[in-house]
């Protein structure tokens, strides 16, 4: 007996759902009875299973241990870091040049084999350049030995807890030596001391995660057997490139590539190898395998480009960060020798916007914020901001204003120093007024102001922020905007008295996230998920195979709409029993995320007219989107595989508000320009348009490049079905790295990859003192329910909703009587 719960009425319009009464297994397996209904505190056993691996590393509590054990000490001295720092620049007796290893072995200098020259930035007390010496790079042969010669891998690796050991320590001994990498980065890449120390904080948080994802992923292997580590890259390559103006990053990607199983060759550029010598070195003390870690000098121009061109075209993986130029041209290259089947992940360069609306632009907190925005790394960051929007008649007051704050320029070892001076730069801010100057991203302390401008979007961004009259403004115009990271500050307090201030930069992880918003802006290249997000900590675990656990246990039934069990008729009785489990885990996943609140404080930039130096209090929302994909059917005719209709069901049934999908196909044409297209395709084309997509029909491969050529303002992500990348035009596959963008073989089977395939993450950030703290809250929670859950406050207070009804065996096969007034 059962008795059934009253509906869950929501407005007008959505899809009404309620929650049923549901079938549990008891005793002995295959037995079942049916069960009292399900009250809201009830939750599935795999809905369980998920929230304590996410507790391990991103949900509040996990994100909390992480924080605490990867902060910089309070009060430590920063003498030690000051005494390296000058070791680095100052020359070394006898040093003429440095040990390069490739296999365990030092590369001795032989005519095959080129040599780089490096030059410290600076010496000692800003005197000129006074350390030099020589590295050996590695010749085409050497790389193509490297490569032939797989890992030599210990022989209890097939023990995964094993594996993870020694990343642990080498985890730990880089908190130990924190002060060794700080001076190294300050040194080598000229950044302050302040600044190097924050850069530290972030990779250390970074690989927190990841090595947290790994851990929670192994111990649920052991204990609810929902979960295991993915090392899906064993016995595979990762080429990881670090950039020119963050080298640390590469760090985290080589500790986040190992997580996966791969074997990580770090190319890096000369005066940065002093620094990944050293990490390298860390690495077998630590007791990671020589040859899991191949580092060598090789961004520059006097290596052999045949080098780098025979490691693209083997490796599995590239993970780069730096100039999305660069990005797409190794990625093209890669194409073009034949590995089209190499996955690629970026965070590239950014075209940041700042906009100051209804507020006096010479007001402390805005000139100051304006300025930081500018000049940060002597305007270096991927989050610089480049344009700054205002009101006309504000233009010479913005170039006055921000050109007359001055922040502490000095040497790099002085730890009081915000910029370091350096002779490659100029030496003061540079706010243009001149309309007819192009607006490109300057690399330099440089912006360009100007009015309000819609050629001028946030899809090419990292960062964008605002300042307004009220918090409440300044985040409510944040909102349409597709920047990975979002900023609001107002200005409620007094002019004379302290003032909250931020910039296009700021999101701290774990508190936050950075870089994500993947398929919404072209600052993030390829298959990547930003830095501290759900789904890039994901990446490095996956489901178990559904088994006895799904009949022994709870689990979540939610109800289909009319729509989505049309949708299902389109599949076949066996494509409906395999998607029905992976559907409800995804949905256990997303609605779990889907209750998101405001973070706890964090600290940004010190508040302006503060006499004692307090900070900027800061409070991020995780923000969950759905991505952009677009399907692309790669054959003509009738075909309509599988993924697009299981495309189109997660769509409708994600809690997530929809965004546009655009779908392609290619279209045989007869003579008389009749197109060819039976069903099922063709009843699913009537179909599309009632959900909201667009459908584009193209002749050929040639047309469909021609579309992809144009820029519609977003990265191109495509799930081309079916097939291989391998079976895809390569000029398809070029003109989406091109501009940024990905081609996903298959639409995910497993809940945890699939959640992360269809979602990405922006953050919304507030500056905020005191005062403002619990307004700021307020506003995050009402943005979300409006704009991020597709049932509003319904959707975000209610029980996740009840039961699937699950679709029975196709009635017929007649594709073209379907009710279309849906």
């Amino acid at each position: 007996e059962t008795e059934a719960r009253r509906p869950v009425m929501l407005p007008a319009g959505r899809l009404a759902r309620r929650v049923l009464r549901r079938a549990r297994p008891v005793g002995r397996r295959g037995a079942c009875r049916l069960s009292a209904p399900r009250r809201a505190e009830e939750v599935s056993g795999f809905s369980k299973a998920a929230t304590t691996y996410l507790d391990a590393f991103y949900n509040p509590s996990g994100a909390a241990e992480i924080a605490a054990e990867t902060a910089w000490p309070a009060g430590e001295s920063d003498d030690d870091i000051v005494r390296q720092v000058v070791e680095q620049l100052q020359k070394k007796d006898g040093e003429s040049s440095m040990e390069v290893k490739l296999r365990g072995s030092v590369l001795e200098s032989t005519d095959a084999r080129r040599l780089a020259t490096v030059r410290a930035p600076v010496g000692p007390q800003g005197r000129p350049s006074e350390r030099e010496f020589s590295v050996v790079m590695p010749s085409k042969q050497d790389v193509l030995d490297m490569l032939e010669a797989r890992p030599e891998l210990p022989a209890d690796y097939e023990l995964r807890e094993k594996w993870f050991e020694p990343l642990e320590k080498f985890y730990n001994t880089y908190l130990d030596q924190r002060t060794t990498h700080v001076a190294m980065n300050a040194a080598w890449h000229q950044s302050p001391i302040s600044a190097s120390k924050a850069a530290w904080t972030e990779i250390a948080a970074l690989m927190a995660q990841s090595l947290r994802s790994s851990k929670a992923a192994l111990e649920s292997s052991r204990t609810n057997f929902r979960f295991n580590i993915d090392m899906a890259g064993k016995v595979k390559d990762a080429l990881v490139m670090p950039p020119s103006n963050f080298a640390m990053l590469g760090i985290k990607d080589i500790f986040h590539m190992w997580c996966n199983g791969y074997r990580v060759i770090a190319v890096v550029q000369p005066h940065f190898y002093p620094h990944f010598q050293h990490v390298q070195e860390q690495a077998i003390e630590a007791g990671i395998p020589e040859d899991m870690l191949e580092v060598f000098p090789g961004i520059t121009p006097d290596a052999d480009p045949e080098v780098l061109h025979e490691i693209l075209r083997r490796a599995a993986r590239l993970q780069f960060t730096g100039s999305s130029n660069m990005f797409g041209a190794l990625v093209k290259k890669a194409i073009d020798m034949g590995n089209t089947d190499m996955e690629y992940a970026g965070e590239v360069s950014g075209l940041n916007k700042f906009t100051v609306e209804g507020v006096d632009v010479n007001r402390a907190s805005v000139r100051e914020a304006l300025a930081w925005a500018i000049t940060a790394n002597n305007g270096e960051l991927c989050t610089s901001t480049s344009y700054v929007e205002a009101d006309p008649s504000a233009f010479d007051s913005v170039k006055s204003g921000v050109e007359g704050v001055n922040f502490p320029t000095g040497l790099v070892e002085d730890p009081s120093t915000v910029i370091v001076k350096r002779s490659d730069k100029a030496p003061n801010v540079d706010v243009v007024v001149d309309q007819s100057v192009q607006l490109k991203e300057w690399w330099e302390k440089k912006a360009l102001v100007g009015p309000a401008n819609p050629d001028v979007r946030t899809s090419r961004s990292l960062g964008y922020c605002v300042y307004a009259p009220t918090i409440e403004e300044a985040l409510e115009k944040t909102m349409p905007e597709y920047a990975s990271c979002l900023y609001g500050a107002g200005c409620e307090a007094p002019d004379d008295a302290p003032q909250p201030r931020v910039g296009t930069t700021g999101a701290q992880v774990p508190q936050s996230v950075f870089g994500g918003m993947k398929t919404f802006t072209d600052a993030v290249g390829g298959d990547h998920d930003g830095v501290g997000s759900v789904q890039s900590n994901v990446y490095l675990a996956k489901s178990n195979s559904f088994s006895w656990r799904d009949n022994e246990e709870p689990s979540s039934e939610y109800e289909l709409s009319d729509r989505v069990e049309m949708l299902f008729d389109f599949l076949e009785a066996e494509d409906q029993k395999a998607f029905l489990p992976v559907m409800t885990k995804t949905l256990d996943i997303m609605w779990g995320l889907a209750k998101e609140e405001p973070g706890p404080v964090y600290y940004g930039q010190p508040m302006s007219n503060s006499p004692d130096g307090a900070r900027t209090k800061m409070i991020s929302l995780r923000a969950l989107k759905q991505t952009r994909l677009q399907p692309v059917l790669t054959t003509a005719g009738s075909e309509l595989p599988a993924d697009v209709i299981k495309f189109a069901i997660m769509r409708e049934m994600s809690p997530f508000v929809n965004s546009p999908v655009h779908m392609h196909i290619l279209t045989p044409f007869v003579s008389g320009g009749l197109r060819q297209v039976v069903d099922p395709l063709k009843s699913f084309l009537r179909v599309a348009p009632k959900l909201g997509w667009t459908v584009h029909e193209h002749a050929d491969w040639a047309a469909l490049v021609k579309h992809f050529e144009g820029d519609d303002g977003f990265p191109p992500y495509l799930l081309a079905l079916p097939g291989k990348r391998k079976h895809i035009a390569p000029d398809l596959l070029k003109t989406v790295a091109g501009r940024m963008g990905y081609v996903y073989e298959a639409l995910e089977s497993d809940p945890l990859h699939l959640f992360r395939q269809v979602t990405t993450t922006q953050a919304w950030s507030a500056a905020v003192d005191d005062e403002r703290e619990a307004a700021a809250r307020s506003k995050l929670r009402e943005l979300w329910i409006k704009h991020g859950l597709k049932h509003g406050e319904e959707g975000y207070s209610s029980p996740v909703p009840g039961r699937s009804i699950k679709p029975g065996k196709k009635a017929n096969d007649d594709f073209g009587n379907f009710d279309m007034d849906m």
